[in-house]
């Protein structure tokens, strides 16, 4: 009987894992006050991407350009608030701005965001995964976007295939959603995983659609006339997809 307990041990360690424990209330979270805090980063995404790892915070970034670009930002704080840290971070940059909303913070490119070419506005009507990895339903909705954008004439004949490998870290998410923007369900799809950010980088070229063209994080030379789109875990670098280690040092970082 021990292999058998054993074996149900590790499975149910396993299912424990998969599951995502509640996330705090992110109205609470930004007004948590904090003693001391710093930020030493390249340019605007990073630091973003540290701030949102620090504090557990779900954010969904809309960039355009260079996701390494060089615009240093260094800065302290004493006795302040998390909304206070974030906003005064997102002020270094002015063409961009902090809004929350589905219990997301958003970083976005007032142009890009609110532009009609931007494809994360697009209507979904329907998005339903059930039981499935976040990166797995990201693909999903990047297959459900591009029909919208581009019709088949023959849906039938339709179809993806290939391998997904699932980081220790990912869990699985079940949604349903309907007459949703893009922008919505990957919100939606964030709080229900263990991801920290969802990540679209925008370039300035539009697709034959007529919407901006994006670029992918893990391959930074491709580019698609479909929309693309990355889950990031916590204390991953935006600009080159990879961990980082030497920025988990929390409220003591230098």
């Amino acid at each position: 009987m021990k292999p058998i307990f054993l074996l149900l041990t590790l499975f149910a360690s396993v299912v424990e894992a998969q599951q995502v424990a509640q996330r705090p209330d992110i109205h609470q979270v930004l007004s948590t006050k904090v003693p001391h805090y710093a930020v030493k980063a390249e340019n605007l995404l990073q630091a973003a991407a540290q701030i949102a790892s620090d504090f557990d915070l779900p954010m969904g970034d809309e960039w355009q350009g260079d996701p390494a670009a060089a615009k240093e930002i260094t800065r302290e704080w004493d006795n302040t608030t998390v909304e206070r840290i974030l906003y005064d971070t997102a002020m270094s940059d002015i063409e961009y701005q902090i809004e929350v909303s589905d219990g997301v913070v958003h970083l976005r490119k007032t142009s890009v965001a609110d532009s009609r070419r931007n494809p994360l506005s697009i209507k979904v009507p329907s998005f339903s995964v059930t039981n499935i990895y976040t990166g797995q339903a990201g693909f999903a909705l990047q297959d459900q976007v591009n029909t919208l954008m581009f019709p088949r004439e023959k849906q039938s004949a339709h179809g993806c295939a290939g391998s997904y490998g699932a980081g220790p870290d990912e869990a699985l998410v079940t949604l349903s959603m309907t007459d949703a923007s893009v922008r919505q369900i990957l919100d939606a799809l964030l709080t229900s995983s263990r991801s920290v950010m969802w990540l679209v980088i925008f370039r300035n070229e539009q697709s034959s659609a007529g919407f901006l063209k994006t670029q992918s994080l893990e391959h930074s030379s491709v580019y698609s006339e479909g929309p693309q789109w990355s889950f990031l875990a916590h204390y991953v670098d935006p600009a080159t997809g990879k961990y980082r280690g030497d920025w988990k040092i929390g409220l003591k970082r230098p």
